[in-house]
């Protein structure tokens, strides 16, 4: 178990074998499932469930995991560290994304192209930030020769340590640190201790994962330290390190109770760098980075060739950007949203009015064809093929994304649907493939994907299809109380009345926040959420400050 009084020179490759748990204390890796960090409700008085409260739902037995920064964490807090943003080349390793996030402990091992990245990006930031010949860097903003060297070091193993741990460092990480920077005190340049000590810092297991080891409670818990809780606050609210400020505060005690927890972090959802945090989780939620690998042909499409695809993903951002920090902000509403944001380019494609220059919000009220996140173009070229509309993918994307109810993958030996369409429709081709595999899942998939089939393969509306045939825009979600519906927006409608989506926003939420998929136990904290959403009428800010106050986000776990 790692703990505050041992010091690591680089990164240990044990760390990267490391899986399993230790009792009470930490543990690397981890399958997503059970035994991480979960949560359940208290009964009453007379044996029955009690109504969920976030600030009584508690954090069952089970260890604490590790977490490694994610890639995108990673290079924000360098960058946020020392001003510098380390370049992801194409030999750099990437994260796999499940449940759509790249944050999931899962999924977050550690490889030998891990060690290898980190080593080179460390030596490379601390060379960038302490040239040659500088004797006061911006990054340690004290003299590094003559008289005011060795303060000048000590106060850089604590100032820089502080903010790379995101908590203090004690005196034999400190000493060690000094002893560390005295195997460079013969080279003739005068920066090199300070480089050698920076770049061990980039690659320390303290800075590279974050550990949560806590203090044991009254009740024989373990919750959270000041600073552990600054750090889960920081990379859920501004998806990056906490800042110098934030610091403070924890240092000053102000996350040690449910009421100052939340003060924190309504500050810090009001601070710029929320919106940046947010726009990470919202575009991982909606799996965007899936519309950057997504081609057209632009003579059949000559807008994909100006801007199109960037304009949709800056369109769906904007839109849950004002859902989250809006004058009325309202993040249930994606499903239904009576607005959007368009440039020039975008208004063309959707026919829409021409913006008098850059972006302009336009009211959708009065249009039958766009509102809501399922008419965003976005959504539709994601789900689309390159050659034909693909019902089946869009209704797997709200299964999936906006229902949490992903299907299982089809039978073994169910054949492909055919490729040539003999003049027929993708609906008569789908229903015909249907009968001959899944009929349960075909009914569950394709008939919602069906509702969209008006919106070609880059989300423009349209009558007819590629063929001139008449296109039916009838579709049937499964598990709505009334079930038919006709078009996108109907469908977002229907979508924005059942509980099962709303619940999957909060799910998505606790999957981002923990970094892992909920199981049994969390359901006393993922209904306390739902129902804190509810009573702020959609806030998704309002129930994010409830959060920071409340035993889910602040317990770690029971001691053994």
């Amino acid at each position: 178990m790692l703990t505050p009084g041992k010091f690591h020179v680089g990164l240990l490759v044990a760390v990267a074998a490391c899986t399993g748990s230790v009792s009470g204390g930490v543990s690397a890796g981890g399958d997503g499932g059970a035994g991480g960090a979960s949560s359940g409700g208290r009964g009453g008085a007379d044996g029955s469930p009690s109504q969920p409260d976030p600030s009584q739902c508690t954090i069952a037995p089970g260890p604490a995991y590790l977490r490694r920064l994610s890639q995108v964490e990673y290079v924000r807090t360098v960058r946020d560290l020392t001003g510098i943003e380390p370049a992801l080349t194409a030999d750099a390793p990437r994260d796999s994304r499940l449940d759509g996030f790249d944050n999931n402990r899962a999924t977050l091992a550690l490889s030998t192209s891990h060690l290898s990245f980190y080593a080179k990006v460390s030596s490379e930031i601390a060379e960038r930030a302490l040239p040659a010949g500088a004797t006061k860097p911006a990054l340690l903003g004290c003299e590094v020769t003559g008289a005011a060297r060795r303060g000048c070091l000590e106060a850089t193993i604590a100032g820089f340590g502080r903010r790379a741990f995101r908590r203090p460092l004690d005196d034999a990480e400190k000493a060690a640190y000094s002893t560390l920077a005295g195997l460079a005190e013969n080279d003739p340049d005068p920066l090199a201790a300070f480089r050698l000590v920076i770049s061990t810092f980039l690659q320390s297991p303290w800075f590279l994962y974050r550990v949560e080891i806590g203090t044991a409670t009254k009740d024989g818990k373990r919750q959270l330290t000041g600073y552990e809780l600054a750090t889960r606050l920081s990379y859920l609210l501004w998806g990056t390190t906490p800042s110098v400020d934030l610091l403070a505060e924890a240092e000053r005690g102000r996350l040690e109770d449910a009421e100052g927890a939340k003060t924190v972090a309504r500050a810090m959802l009001a601070d710029p760098r929320a919106r940046e945090g947010m726009a990470r989780f919202t575009g991982q939620m909606m799996r965007l980075a899936d519309l950057e690998t997504e081609t057209r042909d632009a003579t059949t499409y000559p807008l994909w060739g100006q801007g199109l695809r960037e304009a949709m993903a800056e369109e769906t951002r904007r839109v849950l950007e004002e859902l989250i920090f809006g004058n009325s902000p309202a993040f249930t509403r994606l499903f239904d949203a009576p607005f959007t944001f368009v440039n020039a380019v975008l208004a063309k494609h959707y026919g829409l009015p021409a913006p008098r220059a850059g972006w302009e919000r336009v009211d959708l009220q009065d249009r039958d064809n766009r509102g809501g996140i399922l008419t965003h173009g976005s959504v539709l070229t994601m789900t689309g093929h390159t050659e034909i509309t693909a019902p089946i993918a869009r209704g797997a994307f709200v299964r999936d994304v906006l229902l949490c109810d992903p299907l299982p993958p089809p039978p073994v030996g169910v054949p492909p649907a055919p490729e040539d369409r003999a003049g027929k429709t993708v609906r008569q081709i789908l229903e015909e493939h249907g009968k001959a595999g899944c009929v349960e899942c075909h009914r569950r998939l394709d008939a919602t994907g069906f509702g969209l089939e008006r919106y070609d393969l880059v989300g423009g509306y349209r009558e007819k299809d590629e063929l001139g045939t008449p296109l039916s825009a009838k579709g049937h979600l499964e598990g709505a109380s009334s079930p038919e519906f006709t078009g996108g927006v109907e469908l977002g409608r229907k979508l924005a009345t059942m509980p099962e989506a709303r619940a999957c926003l909060i799910k998505h939420v606790f999957r981002y926040g923990f970094g892992r998929h909920e199981v049994e136990a969390d359901a006393c904290a993922l209904e306390a959420l739902q129902k804190s959403l509810d009573a702020h009428r959609g806030d998704l800010a309002a129930t994010l400050v409830e959060f920071a106050g409340s035993t889910t986000l602040r317990e770690i776990g029971e001691s053994p």
